[in-house]
This record gives structure tokens, sequence and C-alpha cells, in this order.
């Protein structure tokens, strides 16, 4: 009992954690959105931060397009799941297995989330050079650490130096 407890303290917590991260990126999408004074396409700061080579920005191009379609299937999962988590709190027959179905897949799925980011940032990084893996290290290490929005928001925690 105390373990089917934790198991949806859990799922709640990581749906809460989830539906945040949604609306920040969403937040930040249209606060972003291209009103003829950026100069520069989004993601092409990660090339101008790393001094990519022509050939580089192409390869690094195809991996994150080949990571974000694999991904996509996986956040639809997520949404799934969630909504069908979330559905089961309507119902008062709703038994403790089909919640534990559920935020296991959850589980399950951000495992795999976090295994294919890792795996991405893990191939990206050896289109670079060695001094491009330096400085790509310290800005993976500062996404980490980051939490909160753009740094100089209130509750930023990450250090810049």
């Amino acid at each position: 009992m105390r373990t089917n407890k934790l198991l949806v303290f859990a799922a709640i917590a990581l749906l809460i954690i989830n539906a945040v991260l949604v609306y920040l990126l969403w937040a930040e999408k249209n606060n972003h959105k291209d009103d003829g004074n950026r100069s520069r396409k989004k993601g092409d700061w990660f090339a101008e931060e790393l001094k990519l080579d022509d050939k580089q920005k192409e390869e690094h191009k195809k991996l994150k397009d080949a990571h974000f379609a694999s991904m996509r299937p996986l956040f639809d999962s997520v949404s799934f799941y969630r909504t069908s988590l979330f559905k089961l709190s309507k119902d008062s027959t709703a038994n403790d297995s089909l919640v534990n179905y559920y935020t296991g897949k959850l589980s399950e799925t951000h495992s795999r989330i976090a295994k294919n980011t890792y795996e991405h940032f893990k191939k990206v990084r050896t289109l670079l050079d060695s001094e491009q893996q330096v400085k790509y290290d310290e800005m993976i290490e500062k996404m980490m650490n980051r939490r909160g929005g753009p740094p100089g928001k209130p509750g930023d925690k990450r250090k810049d130096d």
C-alpha cells in the first residue's frame, strides 16, 4: 500500500513537472516569435557558440532532426498516459492497478526520453573537435544546472561564468 502511494506521488510530481516544462517551452516559443528583428534562425546559437563549420552544421541538423522525429512519439505517449491517468480521477471505481499501470508507463516513457536525449548529446559531441567538446561540455553542464527561465529571472539558480 505504501509503495502504491509512493508511485502515485511520484507520477503526480512528474506530471506537474512536465506540465510546467511544457508551459515554459510554449511561453518561450511565443516570446521568441519572429517579428522581423531577429537576425538569426532558431538553433543558430548552437552553431555560433561552438563555431561549427558547414559540415558540422549539416551533420548536427541531421542528428537534431532525427532526434526530434524519434522523440515526438514518446512525447505523444506521455501526453496520452497523463491524460488517461487523470481521467481515472473522475472514475470512483478506478482501481490501483490502473493507476499503477499508467504511472509505470509514464515512468518508463520518461526514462526512454532521458536515455534518448543522453544518446543524442553523446552523438552530437562526436561531431566536435577537442576545443569544441570542452565548450559543449560546459554548455551541457549549464543546461543541466539551469533552474527556471532565462538568466536573471527570479528563481534562476544557475551559475553563469
